[in-house]
């Protein structure tokens, strides 16, 4: 770990930045999400306008139909729309389009036909743009300090803000996972500086705007007993902690508590397990959490154990346990989360890992990417004229269309997406767990080898 300084740098090197992977990152990376932003997928951004107007209506987030999360996401769009009415006056959040009715009888996707105006996707997509900004600037500033090398910075900029994944969700989608990245980042960061207090109101904060970010809490319990088992502040720091993330659940929770609507707030746990059916999918996750949970508890045990390089290991550990979480419940917005440390890990200690950015990043683009396919442009089509209303319901009748037994073209390259996505999650524990896989199995030496040639270079810090 060092701190990189110019000390002793010529002004022409400190001005050569323009020229840098930073500048081109970022410059690339604003103009990609600008041409995104007028394509938009309908249900979510259909159900924000809901909420925003639920919120304008004079009602609280579970007084009226719409609002399904923990109250953070909500608050960030009470913000969002106390900016627009104070700053903005977005005149028009959506339409309800009659040509476009019968997109709400597909089978197996959900779509409506109330189509939200370009004006209120922007205003939804820029604060998740701003935030994906935030995360960038904050994974450059930390790995120049932590490599003392601001080129690594900017690449690791760069691994974030152009990764597909990212850019497709705060540009067309519009989900909010870039604001879970930034808390639990935040979380990491304040810890691994010794703020236990305020990384434990950030861990707690993180995992109510969705739940991944807690798996984290087991690493965080470890790091700390680890780091202080020998000046008796363990108890005191580990304290600290949990007063900030039991405050953050107070605070947070407050207005739910005074209106008697806590259990409304956690809808989004309660539904699912209230929805329960027994297929594919169930059983999916449920092998998911039965693998995960006892591999994290593994993972806090073996932060505990570690005596040197702590936090160094404190990174790693924390990127494999948000990885096995994903396998709880698999989606291609989900793995946001886990990419500033990947990304960390790449620039700082092994490049090979770059694989894994790769297939994560652009198999979980194309999952999402497939999934929402011909609804991306039905609000350029209402608004702007085009493509005319027969292009994208045709569109959706050949992608939904069954080609093999119940399978459509949408499906196939959904899991072909996912195929390579799990790839990329299942590669880190191979990658990690490399030594152990090769006396276990002397042969997988040379299989392993040949993907980590895959990445540009091999750079490694044991």
């Amino acid at each position: 770990m060092g701190a990189y300084t110019d000390a002793g740098t010529s002004f022409f090197e400190r001005s050569g930045w323009i020229k840098s992977t930073l500048f081109i990152a970022l410059v690339s990376g604003i103009l990609i999400r600008c041409l995104c932003i007028p394509f938009t997928y309908d249900y979510d951004t259909y159900h924000w306008a809901v909420i925003i107007q639920n919120i304008d209506s004079g009602n609280g987030l579970y007084e009226l139909f719409g609002y399904y999360y923990t109250p953070v996401w909500g608050y960030i769009m009470g913000f969002i729309d106390m900016f627009s009415n104070t700053f903005l006056s977005v005149s028009e959040l959506g339409t309800h389009v009659s040509g476009l009715l019968t997109v709400e009888d597909l089978e197996n996707m959900r779509h409506v036909a109330t189509v939200t105006s370009p004006e209120f996707n922007a205003l939804m997509k820029i604060p998740i743009i701003l935030c994906d900004l935030l995360v960038g600037y904050i994974l450059y500033r930390f790995v120049g300090d932590w490599t003392g090398d601001r080129r690594k910075g900017g690449l690791a900029f760069a691994l974030w803000f152009l990764c597909p994944i990212v850019v497709y969700m705060s540009s067309v989608q519009g989900m909010f996972d870039s604001f879970s990245a930034l808390l639990i980042l935040l979380s990491i960061l304040l810890v691994l500086k010794g703020h236990y207090f305020s990384g434990g109101f950030m861990l707690a904060l993180s995992t109510l705007l969705k739940l991944f970010p807690g798996s984290v809490v087991f690493v965080f319990i470890g790091l700390v007993l680890a780091r202080h088992r020998c000046d008796g502040l363990a108890k005191r720091n580990l304290a600290l902690a949990v007063t900030g993330a039991l405050l953050c659940f107070f605070i947070i929770l407050l207005p739910n508590i005074i209106e008697g609507n806590v259990a409304d707030s956690i809808t989004f746990i309660s539904d699912r397990a209230g929805g329960f059916t027994l297929n594919l999918d169930t059983i999916f996750s449920m092998g998911g959490i039965l693998i995960a949970l006892p591999f994290m508890i593994f993972m806090g045990h073996m932060m505990y154990r570690t005596k040197e390089d702590i936090d160094r290991k404190f990174l790693i550990y924390t990127l494999l346990v948000l990885t096995i979480s994903m396998f709880m419940n698999i989606g291609p917005q989900y793995v946001i989360v886990l990419l500033p440390f990947l990304v960390i890990l790449i620039c700082s200690y092994d490049r090979s890992y770059v694989v894994c950015w790769a297939l994560i990043g652009f198999g979980a683009f194309l999952s999402a990417f497939v999934l929402n396919n011909y609804s991306l442009l039905m609000s350029s089509s209402v608004y702007l004229g085009w493509p005319p209303y027969d292009v994208i319901l045709s569109g959706f009748d050949w992608t939904e269309a069954y080609l093999f037994g119940t399978n459509s073209f949408r499906s196939i390259m959904n899991s072909v997406g996912y195929a390579f996505m799990g790839a990329g999650l299942i590669l880190i524990f191979v990658f990690h767990y490399e030594d152990v896989l090769v006396r276990k199995c002397p042969k997988a030496e040379k299989y392993i080898e040949k993907i980590r040639r895959l990445s540009f270079r091999k750079e490694v810090v044991r």
